[in-house]
């Protein structure tokens, strides 16, 4: 249950009026509260009585079917929520989530991808050709057929070989990162989709950790 907002309860414990209505989102109380025989009061607190009615605080949680119960403190409800829907929803969260972790340890945009990608195949073929063969180009040869490479040459390392070298260690890096991360969204997935309630949804997707040690 999560305190959302304040409720307006008649003598019957029946919800006349409402101020918060949204699950993860808190209403303050209201200034001016309008009662239902026309008088208006203001700066109530929750636990008021306020002529024949009483000013309480408004609880409420996800479930399969609407239900309001007052246990003479606070009014507790249960707003019903398609699971299907609601599992799309967490599911899609989790993408989120994941490419927002990946995104800490890499450049987003669709260029900065492909130029990684460059990047491995040139270093690639670098390591291939081994450390002398690479070393021994001139500069305008690794500009011809590594200008990526080349473009870091100086910068980041002081060989084509090395910068290579970096680069694919980069990559080995990343792909362990990359990894754990993809086990993290399946296996968070796989658990929001194996709930029976949108309580138990809502509890896997809770139960995600995005922290990589």
């Amino acid at each position: 249950m999560q305190h959302i907002g304040y409720s307006l309860i008649d003598a019957n414990g029946t919800e006349v009026m409402f101020w918060g209505d949204t699950v993860g989102q808190v209403s303050g109380p209201p200034d001016r509260i309008p009662l239902p025989n026309g008088d208006h009061v203001h700066g109530a607190r929750a636990g008021d009585q306020l002529g024949n009615w009483r000013f309480v605080e408004r609880w409420a949680e996800e479930g399969t079917q609407d239900t309001a119960t007052f246990d003479g403190t606070k009014l507790m409800i249960t707003k019903a929520v398609d699971l299907v829907q609601r599992k799309k929803q967490l599911s899609a969260m989790v993408d989120d989530a994941a490419e927002a972790t990946r995104l800490k340890y890499i450049t987003p945009g669709a260029g900065m991808m492909l130029t990684y990608q460059e990047k491995f195949a040139q270093a690639t073929a670098v390591n291939t050709m081994g450390e002398s063969g690479a070393n021994s180009m001139t500069a305008q040869q690794r500009a011809a057929v590594f200008p990526l490479l080349d473009a870091s040459v100086g910068i980041e390392a002081a060989t084509l070989w090395d910068v290579a070298q970096l680069v694919l260690a980069r990559y080995a890096a990343f792909a362990q990162l990359a990894r754990v991360i993809e086990q993290k969204r399946l296996a968070g997935k796989k658990a929001i989709s194996d709930a029976s309630d949108v309580a138990s949804a809502k509890a896997a997707y809770e139960a995600i950790t995005w922290t990589i040690s």
